[in-house]
């Protein structure tokens, strides 16, 4: 089996601001977690350590508003590039109130390399705790839910909403 990145996308009812600044929030603290300098960001490039740089970049128009960061790590010449992508999205009418949250996370493998499977990033972790964030009708959290058995139609029906995934982020 071909390995494959990372990839997270839920909502939360948090408005578009409020989402932004836990999202950078707990982004920093990832950043700080991995000894990186966050100091200094701003839009653009920054350079937050000698093989790792951050992309910030931000929009807003008719269309609704996003705001990205985007982190790209090289550690060695052969150990390839992972990049972690953090993107908050909102504004649109399809999006009924709700602001998306997406994570991504790729490897770029040396050239006659194989990608290597992303693991889910602490990042994840602490943006779950913090944004009350859900898949359609399901809270989803870092810890397990215990489902009682009067709970398990709600569940069922959980699992099987059929409500459309939002528009590409």
């Amino acid at each position: 089996m071909e390995p494959r990145g990372y990839r997270m996308v839920v909502s939360t009812e948090f408005d578009y601001v409020k989402a932004c600044g836990i999202a950078e929030r707990q982004l920093l603290e990832w950043l700080r977690s991995k000894n990186y300098d966050p100091s200094g960001l701003d839009e653009g490039r920054t350079e937050i350590a000698p093989h790792a740089t951050l992309d910030r970049d931000s929009e807003s128009g008719r269309k609704g508003a996003y705001s990205r960061w985007r982190m790209r790590e090289t550690h060695s010449a052969t150990s390839g590039t992972w990049q972690s992508t953090l993107i908050v999205r909102s504004g649109l009418a399809e999006d009924q109130g709700r602001t998306w949250v997406q994570v991504d996370v790729e490897h770029q493998p040396p050239e006659g390399q194989f990608p290597t499977r992303a693991n889910t990033p602490n990042i994840v972790r602490s943006l779950l705790d913090a944004l009350e964030a859900r898949d359609a009708q399901a809270d989803v959290t870092t810890a397990p839910v215990f489902v009682e058995a009067d709970e398990v139609d709600d569940t069922i029906e959980e699992l099987c909403d059929s409500e459309p995934f939002p528009p590409s982020l």
